[in-house]
């Protein structure tokens, strides 16, 4: 993949996530076993957002996902 094209798909990632609601964003982490709100109840919409484009871009759910916590 070039780099122009990880862009763009990094950009349209943003974009779907800021189009989803909270509770679908969140509903997409089931697969990491964290799939409702009592794992998010102090992240607040960009956080949720962030952590979305790292687990897809990325593949970096995890890490994030402690640095969020630990920032709370």
């Amino acid at each position: 993949m070039s780099l122009n094209t990880f862009k763009i798909f990094v950009s349209n990632t943003v974009a779907t996530a800021t189009n989803m609601s909270d509770s679908a964003l969140v509903a997409s982490f089931a697969a990491h076993g964290c799939g409702d709100f009592s794992h998010f109840i102090n992240f607040d919409r960009d956080s949720l957002i962030e952590l979305y484009v790292a687990d897809r871009c990325y593949d970096m759910f995890y890490s994030v996902y402690a640095r969020l916590l630990n920032t709370l």
